[in-house]
């Protein structure tokens, strides 16, 4: 992974909009239950908002924000 992808993963991160801030709260609650959730996970060229790989699911919240460039 290059620099610039961890650089835009972190951004990503960093600048949530609500909707994902309050899914990553619930979703940190099943770490108890053995499933791991990561956070903005580059897929070739996108990011995924949610992955959680041991579930084989990964979770894309959806917005007026998807989608839109500049």
């Amino acid at each position: 992974m290059g620099g610039a992808t961890i650089e835009r993963a972190r951004d990503l991160r960093k600048n949530s909009p609500q909707p994902e801030k309050t899914l990553w709260r619930e979703l940190k609650q099943f770490k108890s239950l053995g499933f791991h959730f990561r956070r903005q996970v580059p897929i070739g060229p996108y990011f995924a908002d949610f992955i959680c790989h041991g579930a084989k699911l990964a979770i894309e919240v959806d917005g007026h924000l998807h989608g839109r460039h500049g």
